[in-house]
Formats: C-alpha cells, sequence, structure tokens
C-alpha cells in the first residue's frame, strides 16, 4: 500500500477515481465519463489530493481538501474491499486539526450502488472521526439526501 501526495493528478490517477467513485457512491452520483468527473475536479479551488494505490497502483482510497468560499472541505473514498483496515482513518489524519473542516454525508439509507448492492452511509465514521452531523443543514441533489458534517478546529 502506498500514500501519494499531491496537487495535480495524472490521467491514470484520475482514472482511478472515476472507478472508484462510481464503484462505493450511490447510482445517482455516477460519473459518466473522465470528462465528467474532470469538470467536477476543476471546480475545486486549491484542491489537495491523498490517494491510496495497492501494488498494482490501483485507487483504493482518495481523500481531496479543497477550498469553497471562505470554508474548508473535503470528501473522501474507500473501496469496500478495504475500509475497516484504517487507511480510512489514515487519509483522514492529513486534515489539519487547527482548521474547521466541512463535508457532505449520504444519510439516505435506502440508495443502493452502481452493481446494485446498497450503499452503507459512513455516518458512524465520521463520528468517531469527531465530526459532528449538522441535522438542520441538509441537500436534496438526484433523489438522494445528504447531510452537512462539520469538524471543530482544535484551538
Amino acid at each position: 500500500m502506498k500514500f501519494e501526495l499531491k496537487h495535480r493528478l495524472t490521467k491514470a490517477d484520475k482514472i482511478g477515481i472515476l472507478r472508484l467513485w462510481n464503484a462505493e457512491y450511490p447510482v445517482q452520483l455516477v460519473h459518466e465519463n473522465l470528462l465528467s468527473l474532470e469538470s467536477y475536479l476543476g471546480s475545486l479551488h486549491a484542491a489537495e489530493h491523498a490517494l491510496v494505490k495497492d501494488g498494482q497502483k490501483n485507487v483504493m482510497g482518495w481523500l481531496v481538501r479543497f477550498h469553497r468560499e471562505q470554508d474548508i472541505w473535503f470528501a473522501i473514498i474507500i473501496s469496500r474491499q478495504n475500509q475497516g483496515m484504517g487507511i480510512g482513518t489514515q487519509l483522514m489524519d492529513l486534515l489539519p486539526r487547527d482548521e474547521q473542516v466541512y463535508g457532505w454525508v449520504v444519510t439516505d439509507k435506502n440508495q443502493l450502488l452502481f452493481d446494485g448492492q446498497s450503499y452503507r452511509s459512513p455516518v458512524e465514521f465520521y463520528l468517531k472521526m469527531d465530526f459532528h452531523i449538522e441535522e438542520d443543514v441538509t441537500l436534496f441533489k438526484y433523489g438522494i439526501k445528504s447531510t452537512r458534517i462539520v469538524r471543530q478546529a482544535n484551538k
């Protein structure tokens, strides 16, 4: 397993993220092609990426930290086969504790993955990582309910 930190992604990195994204997020959030993912990535201001790759250079996990307006945001995906191995925790530890960080978590329990399996919300993982769920800040998009999460900065 290899961790890579970078500001610019290679085409191979993007293809790996696309495969990971489409396998692990609800089917409504699938990117149809690399151009669609690149459009999303291009919308992230000052993005910093952390990739976890296996021995064959397949992307097993991805974290991106970026700026949105005046706030710091993140997104993370870990392949199902590699969840529960500490990879997500190691990636989350890359987010500085001295800054407040926001994200979205799918809280809708009735979503399916592209392969037809049920989507498992990572809410419990975020709670273990000291995030708080802001129940009053929700997003309904593509038929999916997501709730904003925040981890306060350590003073």
